[in-house]
């Protein structure tokens, strides 16, 4: 009898951390790097060969689009005004206004292969390349023009912004460096360094930064980046994106094919496996939108989502 209720328990322990996908799309053999759904049901995701899909009911439905290129599109977005905004190598740069639009090449000098990007007020905003060039627009995005460059042997990581400060995240293989610029990107001055760690993700959330990244990094700052509070999830995966609402952290992780979204809801204390999976053959991004976090992984590009409780 012992017996039967330690395999009962465990079966409840087993589904509250297993989770219940719903797929929304999968397109075989073209990997997706990018991905973005916003409050008013408009999902984009892009990937190799210029592949772009726009949804308009939270990815209930897709309707693939021609975006113009062939090249690697490294980033999905939206603009102040709801439209649609790719990026990629050779300095590509395409919009959409609406799903069904014929799309509007913005590229600029196909040097800079760009990747994130994003807005600190409807005309202001900052866009990475991987390396050396931080470029910005003031007219909405329409168009973007080198505002600094950095040291060729460091890619631009991530950027972020708290009170009018922009925070951008460099680095390379032996270590990461944190500027902060206070005059819209043209001088920057060194805040953080980071020896033997490779930080892929920063954000700026409640006036605090945080970063995650390789070997289980993950560490915020109340301070603007001159001291750093460590979490220790006790991991040596990579960490990537994350999402933080009140006490709740949600982790996106993955090494080799081993892909874990840890959870805390007690602000880090302590660490849970959401859920997990062993043939995860493509790291990928994650999001959460209202009670719904999406994932969107694998070579054969899935996006998925499942409720959650805030």
């Amino acid at each position: 009898m012992f017996r039967y209720i330690i395999i009962i328990v465990f079966i409840s322990i087993s589904k509250l951390f297993s989770a219940d996908w719903e797929v929304l799309n999968k397109v075989e053999g073209v990997p997706h790097w990018g991905f973005d759904v916003n409050s008013s049901g408009m999902s984009v995701m892009c990937g190799t060969r210029g592949s772009c899909f726009i949804s308009e009911d939270f990815g209930k439905s897709w309707q693939k689009h021609y975006s113009g290129t062939d090249v690697f599109l490294n980033y999905a977005g939206f603009t102040p005004e709801g439209g649609i905004l790719l990026t990629g190598h050779k300095g590509t740069i395409v919009y959409f206004s609406k799903s069904g639009s014929k799309f509007e090449d913005r590229s600029g000098e196909p040097v800079y292969n760009l990747k994130k990007f994003m807005f600190t007020d409807n005309q202001t905003g900052y866009m990475l390349s991987e390396k050396m060039y931080l470029l910005k627009t003031s007219d909405g995005g329409k168009k973007w023009d080198v505002v600094s460059e950095f040291h060729k042997y460091f890619e631009m990581m991530d950027i972020t912004e708290i009170n009018g400060n922009l925070f951008l995240a460099t680095g390379n293989r032996d270590t990461s460096v944190i500027f902060k610029s206070n005059d819209g990107g043209k001088n920057w001055d060194l805040v953080s360094l980071f020896p033997g760690e490779k930080i892929y993700r920063m954000k700026a959330i409640n006036n605090k930064l945080w970063v995650s990244g390789a070997g289980g990094l993950f560490a915020n700052s109340t301070d603007f980046g001159k001291n750093w509070n460590w979490q220790n999830l006790k991991t040596k995966l990579y960490l990537g994106d994350f999402e933080i609402i009140d006490n709740k952290i949600w982790i996106y992780s993955h090494w080799d094919k081993e892909r874990i979204i840890f959870f805390s809801d007690n602000f880090g204390k302590s660490w849970k496996e959401f859920d997990k999976t062993m043939n995860n053959d493509w790291p990928g991004k994650m999001k959460i939108l209202g009670d719904n976090l999406y994932i969107i992984e694998g070579y054969n590009s899935t996006l998925k989502r499942i409720k959650i409780n805030k």
